[in-house]
């Protein structure tokens, strides 16, 4: 049996067996719409009985579909939205310092078992003490001369 999506006509071949007497709710792959299918054996008599018997209304259907459509599009345009944004330079120089900084710390908590693997870790640190309190004294006579 051949199927015709009702919104963008692209057409699917199911097996008969697929859709049953009452018929089913199927989705579009290509455009995600949905709609009601019957099968293709039934005559316009019966069709009409099927309909009356049918537990989903077409409203309901066509409720669905834009609500699907509705959430392709906000999902399509969140997605744009991510791949428009762009990292700028000071971004990088924010997560450089806090990558940083956290490789500090756990330095900084587990320096007696890494010291224990290089002996010398413990002046390292201190080395970074240091420097660190130098480019503070550095940043504070830069705002002092201002």
């Amino acid at each position: 049996m051949i199927i015709e999506c009702q919104n963008c006509n692209k057409k699917y071949d199911l097996e008969d067996k697929l859709i049953p007497l009452k018929g089913r709710l199927v989705q579009c792959g290509f455009c995600h719409s949905q709609w009601h299918q019957l099968p293709n054996i039934i005559t316009s008599s019966l069709k009409k009985k099927v309909i009356d018997k049918v537990d989903i209304s077409k409203d309901e259907v066509k409720e669905r579909s834009i609500n699907k459509k509705k959430k392709i599009k906000s999902k399509a345009r969140d997605k744009q939205e991510f791949k428009n944004k762009n990292i700028g330079f000071f971004s990088y120089i924010f997560i450089f310092l806090i990558s940083i900084i956290a490789l500090f710390l756990i330095a900084e908590t587990f320096k007696y078992e890494i010291n224990n693997i290089f002996p010398n870790f413990g002046n390292y640190i201190i080395h970074v003490y240091e420097t660190l309190n130098n480019i503070l004294i550095f940043i504070k006579d830069l705002f002092k001369s201002y």
